[in-house]
């Protein structure tokens, strides 16, 4: 089955929210900010919480809103994931993702990674950039480590990221900490 028709098959979204997809990454971003006039309802579910200057470094690779379109998917995907999450569903996002009998938004498991290799946590340098930002009802810290991410697309070197951590067993919120460039691993770098 090709990724399209994983998408099409598998692509019951709350019937509640609109999912009319942003122009662009930097007005994604403010619509799931806390701080943001114009919150789209999926911030009940799933919240930006990164720094904004990555996201406008990504959207000046993506004139043609390619990057946007896709992390706008898996924004959806979250959403319906807390959703299932609310209400029986026991399971990880790769879990929700690779399952048939979970309804709701799913793209193709490919496109998603459940955590990052041992090589890169075991960097220190590398694992600090994956300590991201939630607020401090998440983390006393207000930062946990993202290891989770989507990646919607290898054709291109930028190869952007959208780095997130599942709190929907606690504050019942998915927090994106990060949409941007690849971030550091043995790909990315000279070491």
């Amino acid at each position: 089955m090709s990724n399209g028709q994983y998408e099409s098959a598998h692509a019951t979204l709350s019937p509640d929210v609109v999912w009319t997809a942003p122009a662009n990454l930097v007005e994604m971003a403010e619509m799931l900010s806390a701080d943001s006039d114009e919150q789209h309802l999926a911030f009940a579910r799933v919240e930006f919480t990164g720094d904004m200057g990555a996201v406008e470094e990504a959207q000046k690779r993506d004139q043609v809103g390619r990057y946007a379109s896709a992390f706008w998917e898996y924004v959806q995907v979250l959403y319906d994931y807390v959703g299932q999450r609310a209400a029986d569903f026991s399971g990880s996002v790769h879990m929700y993702l690779s399952d048939d009998r979970v309804t709701g938004k799913k793209c193709s498991p490919v496109r998603h990674a459940p955590t990052e290799s041992d090589a890169v946590l075991e960097r220190d340098s590398w694992r600090s950039e994956r300590v991201l930002p939630v607020p401090k009802t998440v983390s006393p810290d207000g930062e946990v480590l993202m290891a989770a991410h989507f990646k919607p697309t290898h054709q291109d070197t930028f190869a952007p990221r959208m780095h997130y951590f599942d709190d929907s067993s606690g504050t019942g919120k998915v927090y994106i900490g990060y949409i941007g460039k690849h971030l550091t691993n043995f790909h990315t770098s000279d070491a």
